[in-house]
């Protein structure tokens, strides 16, 4: 292990769960009921734990003490954050790469994905949907062959992202709710078709309509269960267990210094932590490598006790000011780089860390393989990248990056967007390369294709950051891309990248931009329904758009009302309905 990772202590991902047997246990039995289909929805605020449960179970049918020969766990976790799962042959290739032993089983579905390949390259719209359903078909015959010879468990995380609420003209023009793309396949042709397989789906507590609708695809084969934090017993216990793992890992200064903390200032941090297993993580890596208690956990505990809630918040908000402060002044050779994750929730490879940190490839590789045994780091299988766990994201946020000056902001979002644009550069001359020759591998033409796709919608995420209004426009022509190439999974991926900056960014960066994006996720849905060939359903759209977004299209000027009319009079002809109508809207756009 490399020099850097020994320095964290309550971070190290421990090999033992606190608190957590009942769940597993549960998990133990399904898995061993042979041939009945089980479901696992299990919540949790963040820092709960939940993504360290799913991994665990899967180690230990893998190679633990539950392992069993004709059980098939999968390799890793499948998490549904990432936008390139965000699309239902993304989410199948996801599937697929994590069950590795099975990969023979997934021919069928292979030689329809290529088939689809030729299909895209050849711009044949009308064959794209045809072919993309035998491609879904060939898929879930290949997993039921699967099945068919191992009892399966697959796990997938962030499960809150399957259903996004509506965009503001979506819920105006009583359009039905929309999640990501794959989310009617997983929960309405995928799970429900299961036989000899146990799944498990974790998140936070999402819209109440995904658990309706979990409820309603599954019935008695779903069962719900709350991740909830850590009793005082269990952080107690937590304390105990990390004291051991530094022990095991040669650390025995470190072990000593946490047995020394009295049971009272451990009661203390657990009352301050609320027994968030991550808080309570960071608050241990703060004690054993500061040597100091915090005057805040030497309070004495019957006083802890009798503070009141709002007290309670102000301890906690300097708690953590506290621990992430020694994340940005003990000098570990790891700092660096999780500061700079900080500001990357699309993920990092070297390549980028080496421009954020200003150091060599070599380097940034070396320090993004030091952080993976950290419990608070997520590796995205499919590329290696990096990622912070969210509570962690939210941490930094509050007491770094937002505190940070704006020179330094702007500097690192324009260093990402360098980044962006020479991948964005380097993956188009790549797919135009390959388009040109007929012998390409059709495998090499989609995952250029993919990455292609990656880059544009991320390339959104931060552009949106750094400024909103320049950051619209670069959604917008990104969006009208996808209009002319029929690329449904860019315009999803791209259409998450703004509902998530117009819920989650400061109010004075939504407003630069709240009035015209309203308005083109209203317009898109137009589009969307044009491109689909549902002429009709876009006329009706247009027409509503038109009566109950009327206030806003006049606050936007003359600009939006031809944008409608031109989409809506193209809509109108191909419909073969109000052709004279059609033609005014043209005229007059």
């Amino acid at each position: 292990m490399i020099r850097g990772v020994l320095d964290y202590t309550g971070v190290w991902a421990t090999p033992k769960l606190i608190n957590r047997k009942p769940i597993l246990n549960e998990i133990r039995k399904a898995v061993r009921d042979r041939g009945a289909p089980y479901v696992f929805y299990i919540t949790g605020q963040g820092g709960m734990g939940k993504t360290f449960l799913l991994r665990e179970v899967l180690r230990r049918l893998r190679e633990g003490p539950w392992s069993e020969p004709e059980v098939l766990a999968a390799q890793d976790v499948v998490d549904l954050y990432h936008p390139p799962v965000h699309v239902v042959e993304g989410l199948c290739r996801a599937i697929r790469a994590v069950l590795r032993p099975g990969l023979g089983y997934f021919a069928d579905f292979q030689q329809e994905r290529e088939r689809l390949a030729r299909v895209r390259r050849d711009l044949d719209l009308r064959d794209i949907g045809w072919q993309e359903e035998r491609m879904l078909r060939a898929f879930q015959e290949d997993f039921r062959s699967l099945e068919d010879d191992y009892r399966v468990v697959l796990a997938f995380d962030t499960a809150e992202v399957l259903l996004y609420e509506p965009d503001p003209v979506q819920q105006s023009l009583a359009l039905a709710p929309q999640g990501i793309e794959a989310r009617g396949w997983l929960l309405e042709r995928f799970l429900p078709s299961l036989r000899n397989t146990v799944v498990l789906i974790a998140g936070r507590p999402g819209p109440p309509r995904l658990r309706e609708d979990l409820r309603a695809a599954l019935g008695e084969r779903l069962i719900e269960r709350t991740l909830g934090p850590l009793e005082e017993p269990d952080s107690l216990d937590y304390f105990q267990t990390v004291a051991q793992v530094a022990r095991e890992q040669g650390s025995e200064v470190v072990a000593a210094r946490l047995e020394a903390i009295p049971e009272e200032t451990r009661r203390v941090i657990h009352l301050y932590t609320e027994g968030r297993p991550i808080l309570l993580a960071l608050t241990i890596d703060y004690l054993a490598v500061a040597d100091r208690l915090l005057p805040e956990v030497q309070t004495p505990l019957e006083e802890a006790r009798a503070m009141s809630p709002d007290q309670l918040r102000q301890v906690r908000e300097r708690l953590e000011r506290e621990i992430v402060r020694a994340i940005q002044e003990t000098g570990r050779p790891a700092d660096e780089a999780v500061r700079a994750l900080a500001w990357t929730r699309r993920g990092m490879n070297a390549r980028l860390l080496a421009r954020l940190l200003e150091t060599t490839e070599e380097e940034a590789k070396h320090l993004l393989e030091s952080l993976r045994p950290l419990s608070f780091v997520k590796i995205r299988p499919a590329d290696n990248r990096v990622f912070l766990q969210d509570e962690m994201y939210a941490l930094l946020e509050r007491h770094v990056l937002s505190r940070l000056p704006e020179a330094r902001a702007r500097w690192v979002y324009d260093t990402i967007l360098q980044f962006y644009d020479e991948e964005i550069e380097e993956a188009r001359r790549e797919l135009q390369r390959l388009q040109a020759d007929p012998g390409a591998p059709l495998d090499r033409l989609e995952r250029t294709r993919v990455r292609l796709q990656n880059a544009l919608a991320e390339r959104v995420h931060y552009a949106l950051r750094r400024d909103p209004e320049q950051g619209f426009e670069a959604y917008y022509r990104a969006a009208e891309e996808t209009v002319l190439s029929y690329h449904r999974a860019l315009d999803m991926q791209l259409r998450v990248e703004l509902l998530e900056f117009l819920e989650q960014a400061p109010e004075e960066a939504r407003k630069v931009i709240a009035d015209r994006a309203a308005w083109d996720l209203g317009v898109r849905w137009v589009k969307r329904s044009i491109v689909l060939a549902r002429y009709d359903e876009a006329v009706q759209i247009a027409a509503r758009l038109r009566a109950e977004a009327a206030d806003l299209m006049e606050r936007l000027g003359p600009v939006a009302e031809a944008e409608l009319s031109v989409w809506e009079g193209w809509a109108r002809t191909y419909a073969g309905q109000g052709l004279d109508l059609a033609e005014r809207r043209l005229r007059t756009a």
